[in-house]
């Protein structure tokens, strides 16, 4: 919460939430947006086989579990067969 309301943050150095999404450490828009964010990514670390996605906390599990499947079905197939099981 504090990333998204300053006031919150007590004398932490925390970025605001458009900075961590304009430094890349947050994900947020449209599937076509995430795949090119991605792409971009594995171009710049090609060894790069895995990330990582949480949820904000507070979050309710359902709307994170929404996320996830569109995630799945509109952003992953973008990268399918690369994986080197």
């Amino acid at each position: 919460m504090a990333v998204a309301q300053p006031g919150l943050r007590r004398g932490v150095a925390l970025p605001t939430l458009q900075e961590a999404v304009d430094g890349g450490t947050w994900l947020c828009g449209p599937s076509e947006m995430l795949v090119e964010h991605l792409k971009g990514v594995e171009e710049r670390y090609p060894g790069v086989e895995r990330i990582n996605l949480g949820a904000v906390m507070g979050m309710p599990r359902e709307v994170f579990k929404d996320q996830l499947s569109k995630f799945a079905e509109e952003v992953m197939p973008a990268f399918s067969g690369k994986s080197r099981q």
